[in-house]
């Protein structure tokens, strides 16, 4: 259960990460109006601040993923 939700947890920072870089690209392009520019950077902000709740949950994944261990050598 703990990989998959390390496993989920790695798609989602990618995932922020892609949306980060393609509204990056929207609003270095040429094309961008002032308004898209303005849309694009809330919208980088908000993926920011989710991405950094998601970071703040890694101590507890990593201690999920660790008790997983232990309860795997009390079952062997």
């Amino acid at each position: 259960m703990a990989s998959v939700f390390f496993q989920l947890y790695e798609s989602n920072l990618l995932g922020y990460e892609e949306v980060i870089k393609k509204l990056w690209s929207i609003i270095d392009s040429g094309k961008t109006d002032d308004k898209q520019i303005i849309k694009a950077i809330t919208l980088i902000n908000e993926c920011y601040k989710q991405r950094l709740e998601l970071l703040k949950s890694e101590p507890d994944l990593i201690g999920l993923k660790q008790r997983r261990k232990e309860m795997e050598i009390f079952n062997t």
